[in-house]
């Protein structure tokens, strides 16, 4: 049986450098100028999409204690923090600068012995499914090769491609997460109608709201 070897950053640099006719390198530390754009515009591109929360960076039920200054400090990792609806009355919690923020309050220290969240983590490369990595190459690939080279007629076989790879990762979530109507952060939405929405910011904590990217254009 062929062993499956999985995407490393050093592979999708160099694919990124190959489609602008670029040498492949044997290292992301040789300091020059089209690896470092190439590695800067994948680590982006990492971020935005697993901020979108998918079934394997979303964890549910995390516990907040305050700090020595009363605060309460979001992990460095986490990309969104979202309280439960409802949880905290007329408060409206929110991801504000590394903290928890009430908004109704206008403060940082709110009167809570702890704040529970659903939140989004960013994973490093090496933990991330290979129908993400490749996602990610491939949307990052776009951004440099428009960039770098802005060659129009290059941009339909990149365009499907980041469609294919979009719809792959897609069906991978969904057979995960088992999700149905009933199930992630747009049911909750529907069901709590009508009662206070207390969110932390951008993001889907939940899972099974994962909205399309559109390709890059």
């Amino acid at each position: 049986m062929a062993e499956v070897v999985a995407t490393t950053e050093l592979d999708a640099v160099n694919e990124m450098l190959s489609i602008v006719g670029e040498a492949p390198v044997n290292s992301l530390d040789t300091g020059t100028a089209d690896v470092l754009t190439a590695k800067r515009l994948l680590d982006r591109t990492n971020r935005f999409v697993q901020s979108k929360g998918f079934t394997w960076n979303t964890e549910y039920g995390h516990q907040i204690l305050p700090d020595s200054a009363s605060k309460f400090p979001v992990q460095t990792n986490w990309i969104t923090a979202k309280p439960r609806f409802g949880a905290y009355g007329s408060r409206i919690l929110v991801q504000r600068g590394g903290f928890m923020y009430d908004t109704v309050g206008r403060t940082y220290t709110p009167p809570l012995s702890k704040v529970v969240v659903d939140v989004v983590v960013q994973l490093p490369w090496a933990d991330l499914p290979e129908t993400a990595r490749y996602y990610i190459q491939i949307r990052a690939g776009r951004i440099y090769m428009n960039r770098q080279l802005g060659i129009a007629e290059m941009d339909g076989y990149a365009r499907g491609d980041e469609m294919l790879a979009w719809a792959a990762l897609q069906e991978e979530d969904a057979r995960y997460g088992n999700y149905s109507i009933f199930k992630g952060a747009t049911a909750a939405d529907v069901l709590a109608r009508g009662r206070t929405n207390v969110s932390g910011g951008g993001g889907h904590a939940g899972g099974g709201d994962v909205s399309p990217l559109p390709p890059i254009a």
